[in-house]
């Protein structure tokens, strides 16, 4: 089960779990969450329970400081996902693509493996199961590849630390090539940074407005990407994208799941 935002007040916050597990902490929804990645990390550990272990993601210093004080707290053991266990996750050959899905697949193992270990699965069992999901793993909307003549990948990110752990898989996948960028935004999120991370990988932007009161207009976002000396236009339906693409160079949408779902209708409603 998933958090909605935060975790000290989230609604979630009345499961007890068998294992919590924290991701990467980002600067994300810091109208609520705070302005600091400590301030923000503080709220994440709000789903630290007393007797209920948590597997913890790589973080920064100065996050994973707050998450471990946090579990200390609660007299609670802190997993800590470690390079060994980014080794054994590569190893099984994570199905998704992006350098970052190394560390999901890393946090992912290291919570199976508590949660099972208290359940009392036999342990040779649990290594095979947990490899083959890891392997088999698909995940909608996370660098997936819509089209691929012409090229169009989708990506969920929308915040600077999901648009750079885009960015430097897209420069692993594909090395010196830049793209065409489709960017639908939330008023909310630290855009300007987003922006920043792509530039250096950016051919153009075109940018739309997604379906949501929070969405910022798409020639918001237009104008302060021409500030920054780059092309960008933007368009008002998401429908126009499949008619923008080029044979021969790859085109990358992003900024916001509300956008990718709205994209992501529109192939389906093509085939």
């Amino acid at each position: 089960m998933e958090v909605g935002m935060g975790g000290r007040f989230d609604a979630t916050n009345v499961v007890m779990p068998v294992v919590s597990v924290i991701t990467n902490v980002a600067m994300d929804h810091m109208q609520y969450l705070g302005n600091t990645l400590q301030e923000i990390a503080r709220e994440k550990a709000g789903i630290i329970k007393a007797g209920v272990p948590v597997v913890i993601a790589p973080q920064e210093p100065e996050a994973l400081a707050v998450l471990q004080r946090a579990a200390a707290a609660k007299g609670v053991r802190a997993r800590c996902v470690q390079e060994n266990d980014l080794q054994r996750a590569k190893a099984v050959q994570p199905g998704l693509l992006g350098a970052y899905q190394r560390e999901n697949a890393a946090t992912a193992m290291c919570a199976a493996q508590v949660a099972w270990t208290r359940c009392r699965i036999e342990k040779e069992k649990m290594k095979t199961v947990i490899a083959r999901g890891i392997h088999r793993a698909v995940w909608p909307g996370r660098m997936e590849i819509l089209s691929t003549e012409p090229f169009l990948m989708v990506d969920g990110a929308h915040n600077s630390n999901g648009i750079h752990a885009l960015r430097t898989s897209l420069e692993e996948l594909y090395p010196e090539e830049k793209f065409h960028f489709v960017m639908g935004v939330m008023a909310d999120k630290d855009y300007e940074k987003m922006i920043g991370e792509l530039l250096p990988i950016a051919m153009d932007f075109v940018t739309v407005t997604p379906e949501s009161a929070r969405a910022l207009q798409g020639e918001t976002l237009a104008e302060d990407i021409r500030k920054q000396g780059v092309p960008a236009h933007a368009i008002t339906k998401v429908a126009e994208i499949p008619e923008l693409l080029t044979p021969k160079e790859k085109t990358i949408a992003l900024g916001s799941l509300y956008f990718i779902g709205e994209l992501k209708s529109v192939y389906q409603n093509r085939t």
